[in-house]
């Protein structure tokens, strides 16, 4: 047996065990959010020419090169960006995509990173960051009227201000709704007062009821 034999051999031995790692890895990742599966393609190796072909002489015809094979060698590994099964959770700051994209990250060093998994939150800053890795989310915050108006080159971190205010602004009236029972006699009543206790703030409501 010659030792190219054995190298041929050898070869298929080597490329299905890295197939098997990426099977292997499939596995390992089968509830990983966002990841997407691999699969590994083989290819021939050149063929070794051991006898050149001839051409036709006379009324001889020409014979067809002999060629060995010299095995397999792997040619790549593919990543398989087809849409997954989108699962509920209790967070309603979890997010899907569905359809291509995927959602952009920063570490904070100008670099970006792109990332299928939505496992969203808001840390102690008010920043939008991956629970997972800490990263900053980036997208486009809305003016003032709700449109975006930024592109994909003016995005930043999305940030939730924790502590902003709004301005408390006086009314001078509210309006009570509810239910009556249908068999209760109607009675006419006239301007009642009221107050309702403070609970939010410092504000409270103080005035009447007006006759109906």
């Amino acid at each position: 047996m010659s030792l190219n034999s054995l190298f041929t051999g050898l070869s298929g031995i080597q490329v299905h065990q890295q197939r098997t790692n990426v099977v292997a890895n499939n596995l390992a990742n089968i509830n990983t959010t966002g990841y997407k599966s691999q699969r590994a393609n083989f290819e021939e190796q050149l063929s070794q020419t051991l006898k050149e072909a001839t051409s036709p002489e006379g009324p001889v015809s020409g014979t067809n090169p002999i060629q060995a094979g010299t095995g397999v060698r792997l040619k790549s590994i593919e990543t398989n960006f087809a849409q997954g099964s989108l699962q509920t959770t209790d967070k309603n700051t979890d997010l899907a995509l569905e359809g291509d994209g995927f959602f952009i990250l920063s570490a904070g060093n100008g670099a970006r990173y792109y990332t299928r998994d939505g496992s969203f939150g808001f840390d102690a800053d008010g920043r939008f960051v991956n629970t997972s890795n800490g990263m900053l989310v980036m997208g486009n915050l809305a003016e003032a009227n709700g449109e975006f108006t930024g592109g994909a080159t003016d995005l930043e971190p999305i940030y939730l201000d924790l502590q902003k205010e709004l301005p408390g602004e006086a009314t001078s009236e509210i309006k009570l709704s509810g239910n009556l029972d249908p068999g209760s006699i109607p009675v006419l009543i006239s301007d009642t007062a009221f107050t309702v206790a403070s609970t939010f703030g410092g504000a409270g409501v103080t005035g009447a009821i007006p006759e109906t």
